[in-house]
C-alpha cells in the first residue's frame, strides 16, 4: 500500500529535484529534464 503512495509522490521528487539541481548545481539541462521527467508522471497519473 505505501509502495503505491510513494509511486503517487514520485513526479513531485523528479520536479522538485530538477529544481534543485537547476538552482544549486546550476546545470539547467539536467534540471529542466529532470523537471520535465516530473510533468510527465504527473499527467500520466491524471489521465
Amino acid at each position: 500500500m505505501s509502495e503505491q503512495k510513494d509511486k503517487n509522490y514520485l513526479w513531485l521528487v523528479f520536479i522538485a529535484l530538477g529544481m534543485g539541481i537547476a538552482i544549486i548545481a546550476d546545470n539547467l539541462l539536467i534540471g529542466l529534464c529532470l523537471v520535465a521527467i516530473g510533468i510527465y508522471l504527473y499527467t500520466k497519473k491524471l489521465f
